[in-house]
């Protein structure tokens, strides 16, 4: 191996580990993800290749194409959803060093078969080779071709990044994948659920016949899949044939993503010129400062809190991230539909009775929990200038409460009342929705301790490509399962005080359960203005950094 390789190839090694070294946290995520993906790949592999030897020729090969066309999707969608998601460092900080773009990009391409994504994925080119060929030449032509295939892929999915870096360096785009990437997930899921109950009445034969389906075998996939059928057939000449245009389509991707990095280097044509905003001065300022109309907010509540209140309003309609977190519960609501209500197999769906509809209002509720237990990831780099404030710390967090509550009970009643005109009943709806609205409070609750014990940023600063741990989103997944938890044992006396009138009493008890449980909740709340703001205080010079933090 060339120097430059060893030295790019080490860098990226003492990066990964120094992440997990410095982090903890981010170690123990990496093991729960090695934990919890690894036997799922390696059970899809033993699918596959059980697949690979039950099914006649030319079926195996047509699963192998399917297979390498989903790996290839989905490598090509990767970048333009996460942005950074492979985990490489960033490329753009080694230009100044003496080593050539292409040189630059080589290394780089090596070091992402470091990455769990990427080793997850061999146990599939695995089953491939013990499935597909039975002798020695042949597995030498598939392992290339299968070689080439993932380094073509890997480096197309570099090249799209390095193509769109201004694109993807833009706040607009940003916040259109950000909305984009949950939607693809909640449409992927759909799919998964629904194309089962229809794969019976699927004519395979005329899909597989189909022109379409045939134009497959010109791209990369079909032709690593021509290679694995005509080498299992013996044809060593038309394994070489197909895998020339194989090796060319490399070749030719290598050398576009490393032109494209050569032309980041000298600083041309990708990235988009930014917009001079029109200069405002301070006498304009002032004027329209006093023709502003005094809102609701202003009128009501504190300064300080109608201040947070309505700088979280507007970032509820401009940040990403609570469009993202939004439609979490709209994934639940989903979940719902399509496990209780859509048919199975022409028969119709499970019997969606009463306790099922009390146990769906509680799946809903714990949709929003990504938003209320971080309540200052959204702030980035100005949760500094907000700590400056000249108010007290409950009252900040009671700003962001208010708009926490308030997005939180119209979402989430929404679709509490779009899932019984659904059922074509509205029995119980009053109920389920005084447990919504006292559920949100409890996790709001919770959210304002979690929020300053465990913070976790969530905007990148200066829109560049930085590298995603797994682990650290694994382990911010631990600790809110453990928040969650507790929100569980406490909404226990809520459950019990709308549940037992409505089906063990009579309904004139409501006069009594409601009003405590109500104080009961206000009192858990209470408690939490209590506690936050001095932690808060404690806390706020590592909540700073958390944020400022490069990942």
């Amino acid at each position: 191996m060339p120097s430059y390789l060893s030295l790019l190839f080490g860098l990226k090694w003492k990066l990964m580990l120094r992440g997990y070294q410095r982090n903890k946290m981010a170690l123990v995520g990496a093991i729960i993800v090695v934990v919890a993906f690894t036997p799922m790949a390696l059970g899809a592999a033993i699918g596959t290749g059980i697949g690979y030897r039950l099914l006649p020729v030319p079926f195996n090969e047509y699963l192998l194409r399917a297979v390498l066309s989903g790996i290839y999707g989905f490598w090509l969608l990767l970048p333009m959803l996460g942005f950074a998601l492979n985990e490489s460092y960033d490329i753009t900080r080694l230009i100044l060093y003496p080593i050539s773009p292409r040189q630059i990009f080589i290394g780089s391409l090596l070091g992402s078969f470091l990455d769990f994504s990427v080793l997850l994925t061999l146990p599939m080119f695995l089953a491939a080779l013990l499935g597909l060929v039975n002798s020695v030449p042949g597995a030498i032509f598939l392992l290339i071709a299968l070689s080439i295939f993932l380094i073509h892929t890997l480096a197309l999915s570099q090249a799209i990044v390095l193509a769109s870096l201004g694109a993807l360096r833009s706040r607009r785009w940003r916040d259109i994948l950000t909305v984009i990437g949950p939607l693809l997930g909640m449409g992927i899921y759909l799919l998964s659920q629904v194309a089962p109950r229809y794969v019976d009445k699927v004519n395979w034969r005329r899909l597989l016949d189909n022109p379409l389906w045939n134009l497959a075998n010109f791209s990369p996939p079909g032709f690593t899949a021509r290679v694995a059928g005509a080498a299992g057939e013996g044809n060593w000449a038309n394994a070489l044939v197909f895998l020339l245009p194989l090796a060319a389509a490399a070749a030719a991707t290598i050398y576009l993503a490393g032109h494209l990095v050569q032309i980041v280097s000298v600083g041309e044509g990708i990235s988009s010129p930014a917009r001079r905003r029109p200069a405002v001065n301070a006498e304009s300022s002032a004027r329209s400062a006093r023709a502003a109309p005094v809102s609701l907010l202003d009128r009501w509540l504190p300064p300080v809190v109608a201040a947070v209140a309505g700088k979280e309003w507007k970032y509820l309609f401009r940040d990403p991230f609570f469009k993202m977190s939004m439609l979490q519960s709209l994934y639940t609501f989903a979940i719902i539909i399509v496990v209780f209500v859509l048919p199975r197999h022409g028969k119709p769906g499970m019997e969606f009775g009463t306790a099922t509809m009390w146990v769906a209002t509680g799946w809903l509720l714990l949709g929003g929990m990504t938003f209320t237990f971080n309540i200052f990831g959204t702030d980035g780099a100005a949760a500094g200038a907000l700590f400056l404030f000249p108010g007290s710390r409950r009252q900040i967090i009671l700003g962001k409460n208010l708009v926490a509550f308030l997005a939180e009970a119209i979402v989430n009643l929404a679709l509490l009342a779009a899932l019984h005109v659904l059922l074509r009943s509205f029995t119980f709806f009053w109920q389920q929705s005084v447990l919504l609205l006292l559920g949100i409070m409890i996790l709001i609750s919770a959210g304002n301790i979690m929020s300053v014990l465990f913070p976790m940023r969530m905007v990148m600063r200066g829109w560049r490509m930085q590298q995603q741990s797994a682990g650290k989103g694994c382990g911010r997944g631990l600790m809110t399962m453990l928040g969650m938890s507790c929100c569980m044992l406490l909404m226990l006396p809520v459950v019990a005080a709308v549940v037992v009138p409505t089906f063990l009493l009579s309904p004139l008890w409501f006069a009594l359960t409601l009003p405590l449980a109500t104080v009961f909740v206000l009192t858990i709340y209470w408690y939490s203005l209590q506690i936050s703001p001095p932690m808060l205080m404690q806390r706020e010079t590592d909540i700073m950094a958390t944020m400022l933090a490069e990942e």
